[in-house]
């Protein structure tokens, strides 16, 4: 049932910065004004448009929308359509999803009967939708069913049974034969249960993978039951004076059902696979033809099938395949430059390090969302790195933002240099992941530095001053820089972050000349 007042909030931190609350104006709900009892109420939002059904989000893209179709439902002459994205429809089509049995004439058609009743009854009043429109007009509704699939389920619930006791029919085969005849009518509606199969995919949130494969497995068993029932229908018309194996056990009053439908799948189970089936051989020329045609029609089917299970396997896991396609070309490029065994093995490890083994455009992915919902994704990759930076803590989540916005990752493997003593520097990092060394100009190790900590921000507080430090990395780590106009942009404007940058690059700064001095002075005694 629509809510009398539709609320969005935005809460993009638990802070209390950057927490908007909209609420919308206040709206009243259109199903009160024809139900005043809240009983009858919900019964009837059952029934009406609603956000949870998995294709109104297709067609009704807002709260605003869903209102207005609710809206336009309730005061329409035909407000009693069951509408196509309601909740009940959901579950209506949820039932319906299961295999047609082509094979019914072996059991009872009573409850079988009822059951298509009813879904035709309900059909008639169950609205349906377009790619430019939702109908509810219950004349356009009987149109389009009848023009669809209303003959087949007609024909489907008829009472054959007692029909044909009244009927000039007076062969029991004659009339066991027409009734499957019509169970193989229903093969028509196939569409329609791999449409709802799509819907309750939708519904249960099932991901593309696993519903290609329950498609597939769902047609091979339609087809599999299907071919097995017109197999035996046309041994029953044709091959009743077949002397061959197959068809005396297909004759065989004292073979039941259950075994005679086992059998036939068996038979053209092993016709799949262009192999014969054991003692059963055909005898008559017809029985031979027939035969030939089923292999043939099966090895299509084998064919077929072949082709589904490798484009589900491609598809599986796209991203995986082209880190394997672009690694294929990186080891032949390597193979063909001569590169060392240890260089060889230095690239393999900064490619498997930076894609964790799969391949995707961020960038193109990135660029394709709004700049806010852009900012969120930034701030969500970067949360657990923003925890260990003590730089940061404090800090308003606007400029969070705006600083890891701009950062930019990069890899460093083991004995890497990230900075020289000496050289003029334009950024600083910050350390995600991994352990440096710090070296003063003359070589000597001054302090190490793990994940959170930051170094190279002396050259940006003072851009005239050479690097007093080389900085290598002691094994892998995940550096993210920060250029030296985003600084200006972010951190140079905040007067609280800048103090404490500037406090922590004086005492580093001390730290290194120190070392250096007593380096100095050791040299100096020694020599």
């Amino acid at each position: 049932m629509l809510n009398n007042r539709s609320q969005l909030v935005i809460n993009t931190s638990k802070t209390n910065i950057d927490h908007v609350t909209c609420t919308s104006e206040v709206r009243p709900n259109p199903i009160h004004r024809r139900f005043r009892n809240p009983i009858l109420a919900w019964i009837y939002s059952q029934i009406t448009a609603n956000e949870s059904h998995p294709t109104t989000r297709w067609y009704l893209k807002s709260r605003k929308a869903i209102y207005n179709e609710v809206q336009r439902h309730v005061e329409s002459d035909n407000w009693f359509i069951v509408h196509p994205f309601s909740n009940f429809s959901s579950a209506y089509h949820i039932d319906l999803t299961r295999c047609i049995n082509c094979d019914c004439y072996y059991i009872d058609y009573a409850v079988f009967n009822t059951i298509i009743s009813l879904e035709i009854i309900v059909t008639f009043f169950l609205g349906y939708h377009t790619q430019t429109e939702i109908v509810l007009e219950q004349a356009a509704i009987a149109k389009h069913y009848i023009k669809s699939y209303f003959f087949f389920d007609m024909v489907s619930c008829l009472p054959v049974t007692y029909l044909i006791n009244f009927s000039d029919i007076n062969n029991e085969k004659s009339k066991i034969y027409f009734l499957h005849d019509l169970a193989l009518l229903r093969i028509v509606t196939a569409p329609r249960f791999f449409k709802f199969l799509n819907i309750t995919a939708d519904f249960f949130k099932i991901s593309d993978f696993k519903r290609r494969v329950i498609r597939l497995a769902c047609f091979c068993v339609l087809f599999m039951h299907f071919t097995v029932c017109l197999y035996k229908r046309i041994y029953a018309e044709f091959f009743q004076d077949s002397t061959s194996d197959f068809a005396q056990v297909m004759f065989d009053p004292r073979v039941s059902a259950l075994e005679r439908y086992f059998m036939v799948t068996y038979i053209l189970s092993w016709r799949i696979f262009g192999a014969n089936f054991g003692n059963i051989h055909e005898t008559m020329l017809l029985e031979k033809m027939l035969g030939l045609v089923s292999m043939l029609v099966f090895f299509c089917f084998y064919i077929f099938l072949l082709i589904q299970i490798l484009y589900i396997m491609e598809t599986k896991d796209v991203s995986r395949q082209k880190y394997q396609e672009i690694m294929r070309q990186v080891d032949h490029y390597m193979g063909l430059r001569q590169f060392p065994l240890r260089l060889q093995k230095r690239v393999r490890l900064f490619y498997e390090k930076k894609f964790m083994k799969t391949y995707f455009k961020e960038d193109l992915i990135l660029e394709a969302l709004s700049e806010p919902l852009r900012q969120d994704i930034v701030l969500h990759c970067g949360n657990i790195f923003i925890k260990k930076v003590k730089l940061l803590e404090g800090i308003r989540v606007s400029i969070i933002k705006s600083i890891v916005s701009c950062l930019q990752l990069e890899i460093f493997l083991p004995n890497d240099p990230v900075t020289k003593a000496g050289e003029y520097g334009f950024c600083m990092y910050f350390i995600g992941v991994g352990t440096l060394a710090v070296y003063t100009k003359s070589g000597r190790e001054v302090t190490h530095l793990e994940d959170g900590d930051h170094f190279g921000e002396f050259c940006l507080l003072f851009p005239e001053r050479k690097r007093k430090g080389s900085v290598i990395a002691v094994d892998y780590s995940e550096i993210y820089r920060l250029d030296i106009h985003d600084f200006q942009k972010t951190i140079q404007n905040d007067p609280e972050i800048f103090a404490r940058l500037e406090s922590l690059a004086t005492r580093r700064l001390d730290m290194i000349l120190i070392e250096e001095e007593r380096h100095k002075q050791s040299w100096t005694e020694n020599n």
